[in-house]
């Protein structure tokens, strides 16, 4: 798999997770089928929160504004825009068979999709199974992470979630355009920012290397901006 798969810890703050989840529990879902087309409908079994529902908007902020503050996540998606998020919900034999994600957003202006993103709000004991299975070379890596914490991996990647056999399986999910539209390329671009903050760091008088690493950084987007 080309590309950056990765972990991003601590996205959201207690307090809010707090409050998504509490607000999750009386929010109206309706069956996931009707936000997928195609072979990806036939193998789709969870329920998502009505778009509509009384202050849906607002728990979309609390999500995208905690992307936005999450250096790590900026790093590895470098992103121009993020996609309204989706919340969804597996209960007891749900699951989402092996799809990949749509190239393109429907409706509005059709947004690229460069990079997926699945934010975990459950914890992970409170459920069995359920884990995000995405695709590798290597075979498939199974993903349950800690309430608040995400996972972020190419948008051309198959992947699905394996069925929940017990418990309620809660998440939020969105798509992001990148400022660079190559997956290999944001991955260069994530461990050269990586290696920069180690130096920082750990050698802070080597101004000179970090200002050629930095200006380094900063022309390679350039080139591959789009």
């Amino acid at each position: 798999m080309a590309g950056m798969f990765a972990q991003v810890q601590g996205v959201l703050e207690p307090a809010e997770i707090a409050e998504l989840t509490a607000r999750l529990a009386t929010a109206p879902f309706v069956d996931g089928r009707t936000t997928s087309t195609g072979r990806a409908a036939q193998g789709k079994r969870n329920l998502q929160m009505q778009p509509d529902a009384p202050g849906a908007d607002e728990l979309r902020s609390i999500v995208v504004n905690a992307l936005q503050r999450s250096e790590r996540f900026r790093r590895i998606a470098i992103p121009r825009a993020i996609a309204a998020p989706v919340f969804n919900r597996y209960d007891a034999g749900m699951l989402y068979e092996q799809h990949v994600d749509a190239a393109t957003m429907r409706g509005g202006d059709g947004l690229r999709v460069d990079v997926s993103m699945t934010l975990f709000l459950s914890d992970p004991k409170s459920y069995e199974g359920g884990e995000l299975v995405v695709e590798t070379l290597s075979g498939g890596i199974g993903v349950k992470l800690a309430a608040g914490d995400a996972v972020v991996y190419p948008a051309s990647t198959l992947h699905r979630v394996a069925p929940v056999r017990s418990g309620t399986r809660l998440a939020a999910i969105t798509w992001i355009r990148s400022v660079v539209r190559d997956a290999a390329q944001r991955e260069l671009l994530a461990e050269l920012e990586l290696a920069m903050t180690s130096l920082e760091s750990r050698a802070p008088d080597a101004r000179s290397e970090i200002d050629l690493l930095r200006k380094t950084h900063h022309n390679l987007i350039r080139m591959w901006a789009d």
